[in-house]
């Protein structure tokens, strides 16, 4: 598979690195309030909260979106448009990466005899996608093991913040309630013909003027208009890869299928007609390679 090619079919916004979520929830207040909300918390002690999240954590396409250490808790928080059951998977990756990082910060020693105290975990999913799903969804990080085994866990706690669901939590934390309405104008706009660039505009116009995250974007109008953008190229950069992966695989599978097909034919010749494996190959015209991949599909059938 040509990947250079298939790169350039969908250009990415690559000036603006972060992604909105990521960059509304940088600043300490809107983090402090989104804390609060999540864990039923009424701190304002603002000044104690670290933002600490790693960027470019593993690899390009898989980010952490916001980390939050305070009071001897390490949140992690993830923005998703779609449905990924791995997220346990992922949000064990991550805060292996942040814990290793706090660990260095406070130069805490592992290896002493003594136990060690570290912040404990929560790990938070954002869902603002189109699949219907409930508002509150826990994944377990055991539901991926090959083998059932106990005493080893890690929680992914799915959260539905489209318009509508968890009203009690958007309520305590303003500034989710106002992002899930900014991205429900867009995918209103969007739904009504307009380019994803005209929605974009729209939106953030008509949120302006309604009092939705009005100071955040007036401040950072051309911004914003390059995150979302950036957000939409590269989920319709991801739809490509996986609709050309499907197509090179449904490709493939016909292949495959008519491979099996000859060999099948061939394995009746040699029961049915009594020929040798030698005189079937010949009568169906086998090329060297067929009959290669023919043994091959014996030693694995």
């Amino acid at each position: 598979m040509n990947m250079q090619a298939k790169n350039s079919k969908v250009p990415v916004h690559k000036k603006y690195k972060d992604r909105l979520f990521c960059h509304l929830f940088s600043e300490k207040a809107h983090a402090l309030s989104l804390y609060n909300a999540i864990n039923e918390t009424n701190y304002t002690d603002v000044e104690n909260l670290e933002i600490v999240t790693l960027e470019d954590v593993l690899y390009l396409s898989m980010k952490n979106d916001l980390a939050l250490c305070f009071h001897d808790c390490l949140d992690l928080f993830e923005q998703q448009s779609t449905v990924n059951l791995n997220m346990p998977v992922r949000g064990f990756l991550y805060f292996a990466r942040e814990l290793e990082g706090w660990l260095s910060r406070y130069s805490v020693n592992i290896y002493q005899r003594k136990q060690v105290e570290i912040p404990a975990p929560g790990y938070y999913v954002l869902y603002n996608g189109s699949t219907n799903l409930p508002e509150k969804q826990t994944l377990l990080l055991s539901d991926a093991f090959k083998k059932k085994v106990t005493g080893y866990e890690w929680t992914a706690h799915v959260l539905n913040i489209n318009v509508g669901k968890n009203d009690d939590l958007m309520e305590h934390c303003p500034t989710l309630k106002e992002y899930s309405q900014f991205i429900e104008s867009i995918k209103k706009h969007r739904k009504d013909g307009l380019t994803m660039e005209e929605a974009i505009n729209q939106s953030i116009d008509s949120c302006i003027e309604e009092g939705i995250l009005e100071e955040y974007l007036r401040k950072h109008k051309a911004e914003v208009k390059g995150m979302v953008l950036t957000e939409f190229d590269q989920k319709l950069y991801e739809e490509t890869l996986y609709a050309e992966g499907r197509e090179d695989g449904r490709r493939e599978g016909i292949q495959k299928g008519k491979e099996e097909g000859r060999f099948i034919s061939m394995e009746q010749l040699i029961s049915n007609a009594h020929l040798s494996q030698e005189e079937a190959m010949k009568l169906l015209n086998f090329s060297l390679e067929e009959q290669e991949a023919y043994k091959q599909w014996k030693i694995d059938s």
